[in-house]
């Protein structure tokens, strides 16, 4: 199979899943295996100054750095109101060159994207309880 072909049918799927399934926001996640101290404190620069662009995007709720020195891991966690608004990024300058920094800094990284399952109550409880999604406010 042609890998480029393949693409947009991918893309597909994962906008139509997404979307139906998680009208009420989307986190990312996104995590940084760095071989040395300095890798993270590159990775932790950049994305600093990239977050002030992102900052700007419309749908964009926040984002986090979290840092396991011992283990050289960065988990960014950032949160969506929906996947538009998350391809909004490749707009952002400087994004997809650091996305391509860091394989050639030999930094493993992994991603993955959370839609808005339910309630909590719900979740743990059973059917019964309903409330807005915590990330409703990104839809105003």
């Amino acid at each position: 199979m042609d890998v480029s072909s393949a693409v947009p049918e991918c893309i597909g799927r994962i906008r139509s899943g997404i979307g139906r399934s998680s009208p009420n926001g989307l986190v990312i996640a996104v995590r940084f295996e760095c071989r040395t101290v300095a890798n993270m404190i590159v990775v932790a620069r950049i994305h600093r100054h990239l977050r002030r662009r992102v900052a700007r995007l419309e749908g964009f709720g926040g984002v986090v750095l979290l840092r396991d020195w011992r283990s050289r891991r960065l988990i960014s966690v950032s949160l969506w109101r929906d996947l538009d608004s998350v391809y909004q990024m490749g707009e952002v300058p400087g994004h997809i060159r650091a996305a391509h920094l860091a394989g050639r800094l030999g930094i493993a990284t992994a991603g993955g994207v959370f839609d808005h399952a339910g309630d909590w109550r719900t979740l743990m409880f059973g059917d019964g309880w309903s409330g807005p999604s915590p990330l409703s406010h990104l839809h105003s």
